[in-house]
């Protein structure tokens, strides 16, 4: 037994078969393209913005919440060769630290790890102000300051040779302190 499929014309028929549809414009298929591309791009950008947090502010964060932890410094009361050897060990080279004087005596030192990498803080006070000064060896290319109010708390961060400073002290007093340890 044969079977045969009566809806395909056969030869004899006198019907072609289907007609073959024209080919789309070529506008058509660069627009449906461009679309689609930046639809995978957009999607892409907002996905990563989601879910990947801004880490341009972790320093900042990470050196107030360390200045209002004032009780936990690795040394206290450190002579400047202290400082000079821990520095070295802590961030591997020579730190541009503010020389302490009348008005700015050290009150200890502690080391952190800050987005998996090494930075040290240095716990100043400059009469009965606690200032903290946290430093970390620069990642980016561009040398920003940036400045930000948390409660009582100003917080100022700029890049200064190899190394990225942020400075936490008292709000009320940001004017006198910031001179006293360098920053912009």
């Amino acid at each position: 037994m044969k079977l045969v499929e009566t809806d395909i014309p056969r030869a004899g028929d006198g019907d072609s078969g289907a007609r073959p549809l024209p080919p789309r414009p070529e506008r058509r298929r660069v627009a449906v393209s461009l679309i689609l591309t930046l639809a995978v791009l957009v999607t892409t950008v907002i996905l990563v913005y989601v879910i990947f947090p801004e880490r341009h502010d972790a320093l900042m964060t990470a050196a107030i919440a360390a200045h209002q932890d004032a009780a936990s410094l690795d040394i206290r009361d450190p002579d400047p060769e202290q400082i000079e050897a821990w520095t070295k060990a802590a961030l591997g080279g020579g730190v541009p630290w503010p020389a302490p004087g009348q008005t700015l005596r050290i009150a200890g030192l502690r080391s952190l790890t800050i987005l998996g990498r090494p930075a040290a803080l240095v716990r100043y006070e400059a009469g009965d102000q606690p200032l903290s000064l946290l430093v970390q060896r620069a990642r980016d290319a561009t040398p920003r300051t940036r400045r930000r109010r948390s409660d009582e708390l100003f917080a100022v961060s700029w890049r200064k040779g190899a190394f990225r400073f942020v400075a936490v002290g008292p709000a009320k007093s940001y004017r006198t302190w910031k001179r006293s340890v360098g920053a912009p």
